[in-house]
């Protein structure tokens, strides 16, 4: 496993711990956009959108 996927996958463990039941969903779904934004090179933006009918996508959570 080369070190920046090792250094990804320990990141994304320890935030999976950090999910702990504490808080609303709003607040999760914030800390994982936020811990996105820190793990992945690259990206300066993240967020979690559901799909509600044919065309129709809510946004729950943007950083």
């Amino acid at each position: 496993m080369s070190s920046d996927l090792a250094k990804l996958t320990a990141t994304f463990n320890d935030l999976a711990r950090s999910f702990e039941p504490r808080g609303d969903r709003a607040g999760t779904l914030d800390r994982i956009v936020r811990a996105a934004v820190d793990a992945i090179p690259g990206v300066d933006h993240a967020g979690v959108s559901v799909r509600q009918g044919a065309d129709d996508f809510t946004v729950l959570c943007a950083t």
